[in-house]
C-alpha cells in the first residue's frame, strides 16, 4: 500500500466577540448595499456592468444591475466613484465604535472577487477616550489582505479608501479582526505534531470532547511570551484551529477545534492544546427546564440558542419525538446528553465544523483487512462482562396542587441569585421581590435585613423502573444488571426504546483494541474487521489519529461473537441480540 500524507494546520487568531459588539457606520453607500453584513462570512456576489473604466465587458459576463433584486448581495459598495487618479472626493470610511475593549493582530480585508482591488487603505484605532492607538496606510496586492497592526484594547476602529484605480467605486465584502496563520508539512515545513482523539459512544450515555495537540515551529516567536509584539496576548479560549489531511493529492477536514491551553518552549516551538464545541459548552451553564410534550428538537434548538450556536443538524428522526420531563440546571453539553440519550441518538462532531444528532447506523461502513493492520501492537480482543438485564427508570413529574416552600433565609439588604435543586412555578415572596424567575433560579431584591421567604409549586415526581432482561441465561451465567437512574426526560412513553437499545448495546461483549492505517473509518461507524481466522463487526468508539505520522490510527471498538461473510459485511445491517449468543 503506497500513498503520500501532510498536514495543515490553520489558526484562526480573530477577536471572538468584536463582530457581536457594535455596528458598522459609513458616510458613503450605494442604497442596495447593507453594511452589516461585513461581519459576515463569504458573501456571494454576481458581476454587475458598471459605468467603470473596463466595467462592462461585452463578452456576456456582466449582468445588468437591478436594485431591487441585489439589495442585500453587498455589503459595501461606495456611492462615488474615485477620478482619474483614484481619488475620490469625498474619502469613503467605515467606522465601528465598540461598547467593551477588544485586541486584534490587524484586520483581515475580503475583497470582492469579481471587481478590481482598491490600491491603498488606512487603518486607524483608537481607545475608550478617543486616544490614538494605532494608525498605518497600506498598498492592497490580495483579495483577502491583511493589515499588519496590532492594537490592544482598542473600541474604534475606521477604515478609509485613500487610493483606487482609475473610475472605481470602492468595495468591500468582509472584516475579520485579526487574521490566519497557517502551518503545514509540506509548503512550510512549520508543523511539528499534529495529533487527534475521536470518541463517540452510540448510546449517548456519555458524550465525549474530541480533543487535538498541534506543534508548530515558529521562527518569529510569534507566541513566545517574552516577544513584545508577539500575538501570545490574543489568544482566546474560543479560537478557532482548524486541521486538514491530504492523502494522495485529495485534502480532507479532519477537525474544527478550539484552544484551550497552549505552552511554548525554546522560544520558537509551540503546543496547542485544543477541543470540540462540546468541549466550550461544558464550561457553560443551562438554565435547565420543565417540557410536557414538546419535540426534541425544540429541546435541542432552545439549548443551542442559550449557547449561542447555530451550526449543527438534527435528523428529523429524533426532532420530531416527543418528549416530557425535566433537565436540571447542567452544562449545554450534559443537557444536550439528556436529550440524545432518551432519543437514543448521538452527537457527532468528527470531522466536520458543527455538531451532527442522528441514530448510528448498523450497517457497515468499511472493511479492515490485515494488510491495514499493524502487527505491534497486534489486534486485540478481550471479553467483557455478561449483562442480562437493563433496568431503566421512567419519570412523570406533576405539578403541585399545595403551594410549598422553596427558600428560606435571613439576608441583609441587596439583591441574590438563588439557585433552587428541585423545580418550582408560580412562586410568591414574603419580605422581597422577585425580579427574575424560571423553574431552577430566583433573582431577589431585599431592601430590609428580614427573614425572606419565597413558595412556590412544586413538580414532584413520580418513577417507575422498566426492564429489559434475558429470558434465557447461559450454564453458569448469574444475574447481571445496569441500571440507569438519572436520565430525567426518560418517561412511560420511550422508558422500554430506551431499554431495549441500551439491552443491545451490553450485548457486544467483545472489546477491540488495533492500529491501522486509517482510510474511511470514523467512530460511531461499523468496520468489518479481519481477525486471524473470522471476519467480524466492530463499532469504532475512539480513535486515537497521528495526522503527520502518515494518518495512522489507534482503535477501540466493541463487537460480539458473530461471524459476518461477503454479503454482511457488504452493508447488510448488523445487531446484536439474543439469537447471538454468548461467547
Amino acid at each position: 500500500m503506497s500513498r503520500r500524507t501532510s498536514t495543515r494546520a490553520v489558526i484562526n487568531l480573530f477577536d471572538t466577540t468584536a463582530k457581536q459588539d457594535g455596528a458598522y457606520t459609513v458616510n458613503d453607500i450605494l442604497s442596495f448595499c447593507d453594511i452589516q453584513r461585513l461581519d459576515e462570512e463569504d458573501i456571494e456576489t454576481v458581476k454587475f456592468g458598471t459605468l467603470e473604466e473596463g466595467g462592462f465587458l461585452l463578452d456576456g459576463s456582466c449582468q445588468i444591475m437591478d436594485e431591487t433584486v441585489q439589495a442585500e448581495d453587498f455589503g459595501y459598495w461606495s456611492a462615488m466613484m474615485s477620478d482619474e487618479n483614484g481619488v475620490f472626493n469625498i474619502t469613503p470610511k467605515i467606522e465601528r465604535q465598540f461598547s467593551e475593549n477588544h485586541s486584534a493582530a490587524g484586520l483581515t480585508l475580503n475583497f470582492d472577487r469579481q471587481y478590481p482591488l482598491p490600491k491603498q487603505v488606512c487603518v486607524t484605532f483608537k481607545n475608550s477616550v478617543g486616544e490614538l492607538l494605532g494608525l498605518e496606510v497600506f498598498n492592497v496586492d490580495r483579495y483577502s489582505y491583511f493589515c499588519n497592526l496590532k492594537v490592544d484594547e482598542f473600541r474604534y476602529m475606521s477604515l478609509e479608501f485613500l487610493q483606487t484605480e482609475s473610475y472605481q467605486y470602492a468595495r468591500l465584502n468582509g472584516i475579520d479582526y485579526g487574521r490566519k496563520l497557517e502551518y503545514s508539512q509540506d509548503a512550510e515545513k512549520n508543523l511539528s505534531k499534529a495529533t487527534l482523539l475521536e470518541e463517540l459512544n452510540i448510546t449517548s450515555s456519555e458524550v465525549s470532547v474530541n480533543t487535538s495537540s498541534v506543534t508548530v515551529i515558529d521562527p518569529d516567536e510569534t507566541f513566545n511570551i517574552d516577544n513584545p509584539q508577539g500575538y501570545y496576548t490574543l489568544l482566546q479560549q474560543r479560537q478557532k484551529l482548524e486541521l486538514f489531511e491530504t492523502i494522495n493529492g485529495t485534502e480532507y477536514q479532519m477537525a474544527t477545534h478550539y484552544i484551550k491551553t497552549w505552552e511554548t518552549t525554546s522560544g520558537v516551538i509551540s503546543t496547542f492544546s485544543c477541543q470540540d464545541i462540546l468541549g466550550v459548552m461544558d464550561g457553560t451553564t443551562f438554565k435547565g427546564g420543565v417540557y410536557e410534550a414538546v419535540p426534541a428538537g425544540e429541546i435541542i434548538d432552545e439549548i443551542m440558542a442559550s449557547f449561542g450556536w447555530t451550526d449543527y443538524y438534527v435528523d428529523p428522526e429524533i426532532a420530531e419525538m416527543t418528549l416530557q420531563g425535566i433537565i436540571k440546571p447542567c452544562s449545554h453539553r450534559a443537557a444536550l446528553q439528556q436529550v440524545l440519550f432518551v432519543c437514543c441518538g448521538v452527537i457527532d462532531t468528527s470531522r466536520i465544523t458543527g455538531i451532527n444528532m442522528y441514530r448510528a447506523s448498523h450497517t457497515t461502513q468499511t472493511i479492515i483487512l490485515a494488510d491495514r493492520k499493524f502487527m505491534s501492537p497486534a489486534h486485540s480482543i478481550k471479553q467483557m462482562d455478561l449483562v442480562t438485564d437493563v433496568e431503566v427508570t421512567a419519570h412523570k413529574y406533576i405539578k403541585s396542587s399545595e403551594l410549598k416552600e422553596a427558600y428560606k433565609a435571613t439576608l441583609d439588604p441587596g439583591i441574590y441569585e438563588v439557585a433552587l435543586k428541585s423545580p418550582f412555578t408560580d412562586y410568591t415572596a414574603i419580605n422581597c421581590t422577585i425580579l427574575e424567575s424560571d423553574y431552577f433560579r430566583l433573582k431577589l431584591q431585599v431592601n430590609a435585613a428580614a427573614e425572606v421567604k419565597v413558595q412556590g409549586y412544586p413538580y414532584e415526581d413520580s418513577s417507575t423502573v422498566y426492564r429489559k432482561s434475558m429470558n434465557e441465561l447461559p450454564a453458569g451465567a448469574f444475574r447481571n444488571t445496569k441500571q440507569v437512574t438519572d436520565a430525567t426526560l426518560v418517561s412511560a412513553s420511550n422508558a422500554i426504546q430506551v431499554a431495549e437499545h441500551l439491552y443491545e448495546y451490553y450485548q457486544y461483549r467483545l472489546s477491540h483494541e488495533m492500529k491501522i492505517i486509517c482510510e474511511d473509518e470514523k467512530v460511531g461507524n461499523f468496520a468489518a474487521v479481519k481477525t486471524k481466522q473470522n471476519m467480524v463487526a466492530v463499532v469504532l468508539g475512539s480513535m486515537s489519529l497521528d495526522l503527520t505520522g502518515g494518518f495512522l490510527a489507534s482503535c477501540k471498538g466493541i463487537g460480539y461473537a458473530l461471524k459476518i461473510g461477503d454479503y454482511d459485511y457488504a452493508g447488510n445491517e448488523l445487531k446484536a441480540g439474543d439469537e447471538i449468543g454468548v461467547m
